[in-house]
């Protein structure tokens, strides 16, 4: 709130990272419990690790696309969405900053709500919650190494390294539990979804 402006922006900024999380990851996370939690009463081990990968490659495809738009559109969108009255030329380009070190977690907040719908379906909430409060102090943290460097960016730029910690952290726990693991499959998977993801961030640049 030091910072003049910086309110707006991030407010701004943040409701536009988190459009993709409301229409898509946390309908793709609800019926995720569902399914995960009716083959877990099933003991069906193969169904419910095919119903994870399925979740996760969608995620991650609709994460990092929309990180490529957000990268490549911000400024566009904040322009047409916002640019009037006093909030001007300046303005636009600080939110479309912000947005650019949100977007940097976007992936990550989509992971944390897979990840943590498998510790739920398995009726293990503590380890999320363990998680998610490290995370809060690590954001914290950062913050404070970051807000003079980069104002009210490293404020965003925290939150989204935070979130990588917290969905890495999750994984970690995931694997050492027992409950999922990264397989070739996955892994070869997500390889394209990165090299496609590339491939469009390069039409639209050239668009």
């Amino acid at each position: 709130s030091s910072i003049s402006g910086a309110i707006s922006w991030l407010y701004y900024a943040d409701r536009i990272t988190q459009l993709p999380m409301g229409v898509f990851i946390i309908s793709i996370s609800s019926i995720l419990l569902t399914l995960l939690s009716k083959q877990e009463a099933q003991r069906n081990k193969k169904h419910f690790k095919r119903r994870i990968d399925s979740s996760l490659l969608v995620v991650l495809s609709i994460t990092l696309l929309s990180m490529i738009g957000l990268f490549v559109l911000a400024d566009l969108i904040v322009d047409i969405l916002f640019k009037r009255g006093k909030f001007g030329f300046g303005d636009v380009i600080a939110t479309s900053d912000a947005i650019l070190m949100y977007a940097i977690g976007l992936p990550a907040f989509g992971l944390i709500k897979i990840f943590s719908v498998i510790f739920f379906s398995k009726q293990d909430t503590f380890t999320p919650f363990k998680v998610s409060t490290l995370a809060m102090v690590t954001n914290f943290l950062f913050v404070l190494y970051f807000i003079d460097i980069l104002g009210h960016l490293g404020i965003a730029l925290s939150l989204s390294i935070a979130s990588w910690i917290n969905a890495l952290v999750l994984y970690y726990f995931l694997y050492k539990k027992g409950y999922w693991k990264l397989d070739k499959f996955i892994f070869k998977n997500i390889l394209k979804i990165i090299f496609s993801s590339f491939l469009t961030y390069i039409v639209i640049i050239i668009l």
